[in-house]
């Protein structure tokens, strides 16, 4: 396995933040952060694991691992934003739409080289970023209401069956 190059300072950076994040999100947040936690916690293993055993591809090859975690992630985190009472899963599974379009524009040879790369990278980061300001605006409601509801399921399915019912009706 080709282990990420922690001598450069990005990286090193990268993958200091990410933990963090992590634990602070795991520590402080509320159910549905915590389901966060482990949706970039999956996608971290299904990388570590795929890479291993299958190995890294070309640079001219798309990057079939990372449509893998990326997948995992959109699915995961759309989940979650439907069923959770925040708005960060939303953009969560926004992001990972993103990065899952850079590989289709990769594919179609649209996007090269560093492109490629940061529209891969950096919506995952920004995630990080989002799950922390969830988190964070977690502890903020439960310091000034005292609570913070964590899910709302089946709440939102009922309004959309009820909009489409509606529109039918038009």
């Amino acid at each position: 396995m080709t282990m990420p190059d922690t001598t450069h300072a990005g990286v090193a950076a990268f993958i200091a933040s990410f933990f963090a994040a992590l634990v602070l999100a795991w520590i402080l947040g509320g159910k549905p952060e915590k389901a966060g936690v482990y949706t970039l916690a999956a996608m971290f293993a299904a990388q570590a694991v795929l890479y291993s055993t299958v190995g890294n591809p070309q640079f001219d090859q798309i990057d079939v691992i990372a449509v893998t975690s990326d997948v995992i992630g959109l699915l995961v985190f759309t989940l979650i934003a439907l069923n959770a009472d925040r708005v960060w899963p939303f953009l969560a599974a926004a992001m990972q739409l993103i990065s899952g379009m850079a590989h289709l524009t990769h594919g179609f040879r649209v996007m090269l080289g560093q492109s490629y790369v940061d529209f891969n990278a950096y919506p995952t980061a920004i995630v990080l970023f989002l799950l922390i300001a969830g988190t964070l605006l977690h502890r903020y409601r439960l310091h000034r209401h005292g609570k913070d509801r964590d899910w709302v399921p089946f709440q939102r399915y009922a309004e959309f069956r009820r909009l489409a019912q509606d529109a039918e009706q038009f």
